[in-house]
């Protein structure tokens, strides 16, 4: 059902929202074979109404607030050309704007504010000992 922008303007509002209601409807039906995992005779329908869809909403917007390209719109008037736009004015040329320097190369990160810490004279590789608490002590008979 894929309708042409001249067909759709050419249509009254009463036409067009219920070719709109059609539209929407076979839409709905084509996305219900496709989610079930039918067989779709026509890939490409999906797009070509989502397409007419969007032709006759833009339509229908336009006729609302009264532009060109509304429904049964007629070519708007040509302008008439002004004397001035046939040899304009001459400007001096803008001033070029300074260009940003360039990055230089990347600093060096500045050294860490605390020292490194000492390691204990425990055996090397070996984590600290922790403190045990007291319940731990207690429970495997040890006193502290």
């Amino acid at each position: 059902m894929a309708l042409k922008t001249r067909e759709i303007r050419e249509m009254n509002l009463d036409d067009r929202s219920k070719a709109l209601t059609e539209a929407r409807g076979e839409l709905m039906h084509e996305r219900g074979l496709a989610a079930m995992g039918g067989a779709v005779k026509n890939p490409g329908k999906i797009r070509d109404l989502r397409t007419t869809i969007a032709r006759i909403l833009t339509i229908q917007h336009a006729g609302e607030l009264g532009i060109a390209g509304g429904p049964k719109a007629s070519a708007p008037a040509p302008r008439p050309k002004p004397a001035a736009a046939a040899a304009p004015a001459a400007r001096p040329p803008a001033p070029k704007a300074a260009a940003k320097p360039k990055a230089g190369p990347a600093k060096a990160k500045p050294a860490p504010s605390k020292p490194a810490k000492a390691k204990s004279g425990a055996k090397s590789g070996s984590k600290a000992a922790k403190p045990k608490s007291s319940k731990a002590g207690k429970a495997r008979g040890g006193a502290e």
